[in-house]
C-alpha cells in the first residue's frame, strides 16, 4: 500500500521540518506494523514548494489577495501523472489507489482532493483543514460525481473557536453530500490541541489506524 503525505520535510525527519519538529510517521508506522494493527507500507513524503506552498494547495485565489491561491489542480496533476507513475514504476507497491494525508493548507488540499478527485484515493486524512481560505469557499465546491473517498478531518480546540466552528460546519456539508458518518466520514475533536506539528504527531498514530481500516 502507498501513502502520499503532504509537506514532507516536517512528517519524517526534524532536521528538514520549518519548526524543527517531525510527525514521526517511520516510528509511529513501524510500531503499528510491529504489532499487526497495519500491513507494511510505503509512505512518500511530498515535499512543499517553500513560498509556493499557498499556491499549491489551494484550488482558488484568497479573497483578500494576501496570497497567492489557486493552484492545487496542477499540483494534482503533478502527483497523478508525475510522481505516482514514477513511484509505481520503481518501488514495490501493492495496489491502488494510494492513501493521502495533509495538514492546515495540505489538510484542505486534501479535502478537496476527495472532492473533485474520488477515483484518486482510497482514503484520505486531513488534518486541522484551513477550511477558512477564502472565506470558507471549500464548503461551497461541489463534489464531483463518482464514489465517495474515505475522509478524516479534525480539529484541536486549540486552534481556536473559529477554527472548531469550521470544522463543524465542513463536516455538515460533507454528510449532506453524501458522505455517511463513521463509515465513510470521521471527525474528532481534540481537547487542548493546537494548530501544531506536535498536536498532529500527537494522532498519527488513529490516523493511520483509519487509512488501513478494513484493508
Amino acid at each position: 500500500p502507498l501513502v502520499y503525505v503532504l509537506d514532507g520535510q516536517n512528517s519524517f525527519d526534524g532536521a528538514t521540518s520549518y519548526t524543527g519538529t517531525e510527525w514521526g510517521f517511520e516510528e509511529v508506522a513501524r510500531e503499528l506494523e510491529k504489532q499487526g494493527k497495519i500491513p507494511e507500507a510505503i509512505y512518500v513524503g511530498l515535499d512543499n514548494g517553500g513560498h509556493q506552498r499557498w499556491y499549491e494547495y489551494t484550488f482558488c485565489p484568497s479573497n483578500d489577495g494576501k496570497y497567492e491561491g489557486g493552484g492545487a489542480s496542477l499540483h494534482m496533476d503533478f502527483l497523478c501523472k508525475e510522481v505516482d507513475p514514477f513511484i509505481r514504476k520503481h518501488y514495490r507497491t501493492k495496489e491502488k489507489p494510494a492513501a493521502l494525508v495533509g495538514s492546515s493548507l495540505g489538510g484542505l488540499f486534501g479535502v478537496y482532493a476527495a472532492l473533485q478527485y474520488p477515483e484518486q484515493f482510497s482514503s484520505i486524512a486531513a488534518l486541522s483543514p484551513s477550511v477558512w481560505w477564502a472565506d470558507r469557499a471549500i464548503l461551497s465546491l461541489p463534489k464531483v460525481p463518482g464514489k465517495r473517498t474515505r475522509l478524516w478531518i479534525d480539529v484541536g480546540t486549540g486552534e481556536g473557536e473559529s477554527r472548531v466552528k469550521n470544522l463543524s460546519a465542513l463536516y455538515e456539508r460533507l454528510v449532506l453530500l453524501g458522505w455517511q458518518p463513521h463509515h465513510e466520514l470521521r471527525s474528532l475533536v481534540v481537547s487542548g490541541a493546537t494548530h501544531s506539528e506536535i498536536a498532529w504527531a500527537d494522532r498519527l498514530n488513529t490516523v493511520l489506524l483509519f487509512i488501513f481500516e478494513n484493508r
